[in-house]
């Protein structure tokens, strides 16, 4: 039980690291702050509902 639980963090870890470098490659392209701040709103709801269904299912 342990061992699933500790890989699950892991590919969570993963999954932030890799969200992490796509923000930050993506941030210096947009030179609109209101965008740049709806783009991250958007990143940060659509990563919350899916670990929310993760979850739930798993």
């Amino acid at each position: 039980m342990s061992r699933y639980k500790q890989e699950k963090k892991q590919t969570l870890d993963h999954l932030r690291d890799g969200v992490d470098q796509g923000l930050g490659s993506a941030v210096p392209r947009g030179q609109n702050d209101g965008m740049r701040g709806l783009e991250m709103l958007a990143v940060v709801v659509i990563l919350g509902g899916g670990y929310l269904l993760y979850q739930w299912f798993f």
